[in-house]
């Protein structure tokens, strides 16, 4: 056993029996809460307008910066159609969708259609979608290949791919 001093823990404090006993308060703390819930509603109307207010100049001045990088107006010539479009291809790249029933009638289903994207000469950006593209390569005739073994050959690129 302990010989020393035994103190005995307290004992915790005892709710009130009645709570709402507790809450009860004055009518001027009352009135204090009250304008202090109006002062903090205004408060948040405040901030929510400075906010937008800092989001409209943001946008203002991205615009501003943007404008150095706008390219120029078309010209009525290319908006009337009567000046064709020459352009050099800077990259090309394609995607899988759906076969644009207005350019090709006769054909079903899926296929690639290709993008160019160049910029013409007075600095407009062109992206030209060519749809019924069939891919093609060259290759250089087998040693014996004769014109004759030309249709057996398409027979084997048509099993194999």
């Amino acid at each position: 056993m302990n010989k020393g001093i035994s103190r005995k823990r307290p004992a915790p404090p005892q709710p009130a029996a009645n709570p709402a006993e507790q809450q009860a308060t004055s009518p001027e703390e009352e009135e204090e809460f009250v304008d202090e819930d109006v002062f903090l509603d205004e408060t948040l109307f405040e901030t929510e307008d400075n906010l937008v207010l800092r989001d409209i100049e943001q946008r203002q001045s991205l615009a501003s910066r943007l404008t150095n990088w706008a390219r120029p107006p078309l010209s009525h010539a290319y908006t009337s159609a009567s000046r064709s479009i020459a352009f050099q291809q800077l990259e090309i790249d394609y995607v899988i969708r759906e076969i644009h029933r207005e350019l090709l009638p006769n054909w079903s289903g899926s296929a690639a259609i290709i993008r160019i994207f160049r910029v013409t000469k007075e600095g407009h950006s062109v992206c030209c979608h060519v749809h019924g593209f069939e891919p093609y390569f060259y290759i250089n005739c087998f040693p014996g290949m004769g014109p004759d073994d030309i249709s057996r050959f398409h027979q084997i690129l048509e099993v194999l791919f």
